[in-house]
This record gives C-alpha cells, structure tokens and sequence, in this order.
C-alpha cells in the first residue's frame, strides 16, 4: 500500500499542474471583447475613435490607461483597459479585465 502513495502523489501534482493550463474566456478576448480593438492599435485615440472603441466592443466599462497608471487590481471580466502611449495617446494595447 505504500508504493501506491508516491504513485498518488504526483498523479495529484500532475492533475494540478495541468488545470494551471486551462484557457478561460477571458484570456481569449472575454465579455469586453478586446480582440475588436485591433483595428484601432497604433492609432490616436481620439473622441471619435474612444466612441467607435465603445461601440464596436459593447463593454460595460472601459479603462484608458498609460503604462504608469495606478489602477485596481480587481478582475472584470466586461471592463476593457485600453492602454496608450503616454504624450501621444497611441493605442498600444487591449485587454479584458
């Protein structure tokens, strides 16, 4: 019965490590849809374009963020952070969260 316990063992550290693997729907875009901002990365973020961004994307909450911005850490799912180069407002990025 003791031989059996190492064998256990690292079939539970093997489980554990693989659910550390599973993709969630927020790493692929999520409910905030960030994969639709692509067409806006490397341009200014104008009104006009934030408003597009907003329409095109349905998030409940969007985060216009530069790389130092101090932000919460909590997750949400439906928030889109947008983030821009600071001094020129060029759109660099987008995320769920």
């Amino acid at each position: 019965m003791r031989a059996a316990r190492p064998a256990l063992a690292l079939c539970i550290a093997a489980t554990m490590t693989l659910s550390a693997c599973v993709t969630t729907a927020a790493d692929n875009g999520g409910s905030c849809h960030a994969e639709r901002v692509n067409p806006w990365i490397g341009h200014v973020a104008t009104p006009e374009n934030r408003a597009d961004i907003a329409k095109a994307t349905g998030a409940e909450t969007i985060r216009w963020l530069y790389p130092d911005s101090v932000v919460t850490m909590d997750y949400n799912p439906a928030r889109l952070n947008v983030t821009m180069d600071k001094g020129t407002d060029v759109i660099r990025s987008a995320k769920c969260g």
